[in-house]
């Protein structure tokens, strides 16, 4: 096997001398290091590309490694080739951003009134629990059947209301009776347009 002279140092290896695929991997998670193992004799044996991800024994780093068969110049031959490109930056950043937006999501959660988002096309792609159990559905069938808070009665004007907020881009509120929980309440509705096009709503009891 050869390599590039700072493959070691990235995997971590020092004062060893890596003679085979195995030493190279030594530094790296046993079920990482079986799959790589495997998929680079696949792709020595029968030419077969991946890309798969590696992570070390610390669990601080991780590489994306990708194979494919390379031409040798001046042989008209080919060889196995591996890059490992270290992505641990990018994967740190990116379990940073799903904790953040978790916490969101249970801080939302937590609000005692309904709360939703609606893309650019006025559809429902969020509420909160509170939403949810005013409608008595679970999120995703009010998602995925667009349940509007105000029932079916009302929907028409619960709409227009978002594509007004959209297409002026300035928040507006209405107010209208809706039976929550088997109860006539008085609800104001509230739609605010966001950054990126989508709409954000509240309603709050009155």
């Amino acid at each position: 096997v050869r390599y590039s002279a700072g493959l070691p140092a990235a995997l971590g290896i020092k004062g060893v001398e890596a003679t085979s695929l195995a030493d190279l991997l030594a530094a790296c998670q046993r079920t990482d290091a079986e799959r790589l193992a495997a998929a680079a004799e696949h792709l020595r044996a029968h030419g077969a590309s991946f890309t798969l991800e590696l992570t070390l024994r610390d669990g601080r780093r991780t590489f994306e490694v990708s194979g494919r068969r390379a031409a040798t110049a001046g042989s008209g031959e080919s060889t196995a080739m591996l890059w490992f490109h270290d992505v641990s930056d990018f994967r740190h950043s990116l379990a940073r951003t799903t904790a953040d937006r978790e916490a969101f999501a249970d801080l939302v959660d937590a609000l005692p009134f309904p709360v939703w988002r609606r893309d650019a096309n006025l559809r429902l792609t969020f509420c909160n629990k509170a939403y949810a159990a005013a409608v008595d559905r679970d999120r995703k069938t009010v998602i995925y059947e667009g349940i509007e808070l105000v029932g079916t009665t009302l929907s028409a004007a619960s709409r227009s209301l978002a594509a007004r907020v959209r297409d002026g881009a300035t928040a507006q509120s209405e107010t209208h009776h809706v039976v929550v929980s088997g109860a006539r309440r008085l609800l104001e509705l509230s739609e605010r347009p966001l950054k990126d096009g989508t709409l954000a709503g509240h309603a709050l009891d009155q």
